[in-house]
C-alpha cells in the first residue's frame, strides 16, 4: 500500500518515483529501483529547497548512477 512509503516516494509498478513540492509545483525527482533509493533523492533534494539550491540539487539527484546488481544505471 502507498501508506507504507516514505514521504514523497510513490510506487509506479515495480519502481519507485520520488516527487516533491517546490514552488507551489510538484517536482518528479526520478524512478528508482527501491524505495531507499527514492527516499534519499527525496531527502537530498529536500536539503536542496531548504538551502535555496533546489534546482541544483535535482541536476546531482538524476545524475546519480544507480548500482542494479551488476548493472549500471542512470
Amino acid at each position: 500500500s502507498q501508506r507504507n512509503l516514505p514521504t514523497g516516494v510513490y510506487r509506479k509498478d515495480d519502481k519507485y518515483r520520488a516527487h516533491l513540492g517546490v514552488d507551489y509545483k510538484t517536482r518528479c525527482l526520478g524512478t528508482f529501483p527501491t524505495v531507499e533509493a527514492a527516499s534519499a533523492a527525496f531527502q537530498e533534494a529536500g536539503r536542496g529547497r531548504k538551502e535555496g539550491t533546489f534546482e541544483e540539487h535535482l541536476e546531482v539527484v538524476r545524475s546519480k548512477p544507480l548500482l542494479i546488481g551488476d548493472d549500471l544505471q542512470f
